[in-house]
């Protein structure tokens, strides 16, 4: 075979289309097992016809049969790149969009927990000032000379006693003493705690009974949280307790822990 047929016959083969036949087998089986299955696994079966078209015309000799087998050629291409996108970014928008549930729920664990550690510094400083913590009576009630002594401003106090997770009352202009409920703060409150104990100061709402309501439908116990409860000791120390997933009882992390100081 002379120099210049071998020639010929590299740029003829070099013409030939590709079949695609990986690209759409590969296609077809990510379809198969994809949620909307039914609606891409049509459009990568009709991608490996393309390709099969293509593989058939590309043994024929005749020009306008490369031609068209370089249509179908591109066709397949097209059409498998195109389901493959198409997947991908769906596959990501389900993904993203059945995260949005646990991440705001982390997020809202976590404003909990910045809240309350910062009330826990209001009341750390009104101890400091006064020798003891606000006592004005039980449960979030106490909570009142907080604002009354301009340790919590009134620009404040949502951000600071309205946790999210909860369905509360806005305060007035400027509220007063009855204002300082479990209906407008979303924590518990032990007005009788020591200093520098480990008596339990603040927690979340409705938990003194040590479980948390689930099936409440009262906006003064119903909890923040369905999974768990956060309460701050006297002396500063964070505890998480868990809970009994069917009956929302709360599991302590060691004995002493009297959650019934806790008053909403």
């Amino acid at each position: 075979m002379s120099e210049e047929n071998t020639t010929a016959d590299a740029v003829k083969k070099e013409k030939i289309p590709s079949p695609h036949f990986a690209l759409t087998i590969v296609t077809l089986i990510i379809c198969l097992f994809f949620p909307l299955r039914i609606v891409f696994v049509p459009l990568a079966i009709l991608a490996l016809y393309f390709s099969i078209k293509t593989n058939a015309l590309t043994k024929k000799s005749e020009d306008d049969a490369i031609e068209k087998a370089r249509k179908y050629s591109k066709r397949a291409l097209v059409t498998a790149l195109l389901v493959l996108i198409f997947t991908i970014v769906i596959f990501l928008a389900l993904v993203i969009i059945g995260a949005q549930g646990p991440v705001k729920q982390e997020l809202d664990k976590l404003y909990r927990r910045n809240m309350m550690t910062n009330l826990y510094a209001r009341l750390d400083a009104y101890q400091s000032k006064f020798g003891a913590y606000p006592s004005g009576g039980e449960g979030v009630r106490a909570l009142y000379p907080l604002y009354k002594e301009g340790l919590i401003s009134r620009g404040e106090l949502e951000s600071v006693l309205q946790p999210p997770g909860g369905d509360f009352d806005q305060f007035s202009a400027d509220p007063t003493e009855k204002e300082f409920d479990a209906y407008h703060i979303g924590w518990s409150y032990n007005s009788k705690a020591r200093p520098g104990s480990e008596d339990p100061l603040i927690g979340f709402q409705g938990i003194k009974d040590g479980k948390l309501h689930l099936m409440s439908t009262d906006r003064a116990i119903m909890p923040l949280s369905k999974r768990e409860a956060l309460i701050i000791l006297a002396n500063g120390k964070l505890i998480w307790l868990s809970s009994v997933v069917r009956t929302g009882e709360l599991l302590l992390p060691y004995d002493g822990i009297n959650l019934k100081l806790l008053k909403d």
